[in-house]
């Protein structure tokens, strides 16, 4: 089961993007822009589409590579284990992103936000103070570029929070 984990999931998302994108046309057009309400779902669907078709892809050489050389009793004892707190600590720093972002602001919590999951994602030996440096201002960058973005581009307000 576990070798078909990747095409089984590549394959449930590429269902799951296709129904989404058809709801898409469900949403109703204000016609007031060109991008209407319905932009936003059906490029999150075409693109997760895409991401799930490389996965399949991907997962299919693989079964094709293991099909050649069967693993043996070493490779196998040489799989890594998973690490579980990483992904225990992203979906609590989701929830509190989640929670703080009307409260504290989009600039100030997206920051926060970003420092931090860039320091659960990152290996061991890239969290120095020298990284701590590349963290910090990609958070900076990062969120001043989506919030630009969002404000100028797409016209869209986004939390204020301390600085209203």
């Amino acid at each position: 089961m576990s070798r078909y984990t990747d095409l089984i999931v590549g394959s449930v998302f590429a269902v799951i993007a296709l129904i989404y994108f058809g709801m898409s046309f469900n949403i109703q057009e204000a016609g007031v822009t060109q991008m209407g309400p319905a932009f936003v779902p059906r490029v999150i669907a075409g693109m997760t589409f895409l991401l799930s078709i490389i996965l399949i892809a991907n997962s299919v050489g693989a079964l094709k590579h293991a099909e050649i050389q069967p693993a043996g009793a070493e490779d196998r004892a040489n799989e890594e284990k998973p690490h579980y707190v990483p992904v225990v600590l992203t979906a609590v720093l989701l929830l509190a992103y989640v929670m703080l972002l009307e409260p504290m602001g989009f600039i100030a919590s997206t920051i926060v936000y970003l420092f931090l999951q860039f320091n659960i994602s990152a290996p061991k030996t890239r969290k120095g103070l020298k990284h701590q440096g590349y963290f910090l201002a990609g958070a900076v960058v990062a969120t001043v570029a989506i919030n630009t973005l969002f404000v100028t581009g797409f016209n869209v307000m986004l939390p204020q929070g301390i600085w209203e």
